[in-house]
């Protein structure tokens, strides 16, 4: 499953494999704004 640049890609997915595009947007709320409204 890991292909040398793919690997990295595979163990960032591994967070969100489902959500992976909901999970970039999430990452970057929480980091601006710890106390959101989705705690």
């Amino acid at each position: 499953m890991l292909s040398g640049s793919d690997g990295v890609l595979v163990v960032d997915n591994q967070e969100g494999l489902a959500g992976a595009d909901a999970s970039a947007p999430v990452r970057i709320s929480k980091q601006e704004a710890p106390l959101g409204p989705m705690h």
